[in-house]
């Protein structure tokens, strides 16, 4: 209960309260054997933001994302979403992506949330690519593929082409990757394909969302 509150007491004060012994020990606190003490924890360094965005604390929130309680993902994705382009290494949008495919729908928003904020401030070569190999490899998965993570993903690519500075030739160098087949890119290929194989209409929005991207 004294972890709790302290916790709680910490998180209330926010940036004021993110020095760095009181980082070091709420990553520490991190691996609490209580949940909620686990979960204040996120709570608390969200709330000091990019203060709180050490390579430590990052790296730890991170591992954090594969908790076996779904309140602590949830926390964890809130922490790293308040981070920003602080956070968005290519290891931490790896994860975030894989947690867009959680089975509690707030973690898949708040994974959302985090990968559209890294996206806005971190519009970097490393965050596109990483979208673009996480829509290419829902797309390869016809039977099972989630229709909201795919279209999730394009809208995060529309993001992080935009405040990339060189987003015409980039974009254009990332296709290249994916392969061609008779002039259509890989991605639209392969989501041409799912609205053939499934006979899901929903897919016709996303083929031209992306084609016009």
């Amino acid at each position: 209960m004294v972890r709790l509150t302290a916790c709680s007491a910490l998180g209330a004060m926010g940036e004021k309260a993110a020095t760095s012994q009181v980082i070091d020990a709420l990553v520490v606190a991190l691996g609490d054997q209580n949940e909620w003490a686990r979960t204040n924890v996120c709570c608390a360094l969200g709330k000091m933001g990019k203060k709180a965005s050490s390579s430590q604390v990052i790296d730890r929130l991170m591992v954090t994302l594969g908790d076996q309680k779904v309140v602590v993902r949830r926390s964890a994705c809130s922490a790293l979403e308040k981070m920003g382009g602080k956070a968005a290494t290519r290891q931490v949008i790896g994860r975030l992506v894989v947690a867009l495919s959680d089975l509690d729908e707030e973690v898949r928003r708040s994974a959302c949330g985090a990968l559209e904020k890294m996206s806005e401030e971190a519009g970097t070569s490393q965050v596109i690519d990483r979208l673009v190999v996480a829509l290419g490899d829902l797309a390869e998965g016809i039977p099972s593929t989630d229709l909201n993570d795919a279209s999730t993903l394009l809208r995060l690519l529309s993001y992080a082409l935009q405040w990339l500075a060189d987003a015409d030739a980039r974009e254009a160098e990332l296709m290249q990757k994916l392969s061609f087949s008779d002039g259509i890119d890989g991605v639209s290929l392969k989501l041409f394909q799912l609205l053939v194989n499934t006979h899901d209409w929903r897919w016709v929005a996303i083929f031209v969302e992306y084609c016009l991207m």
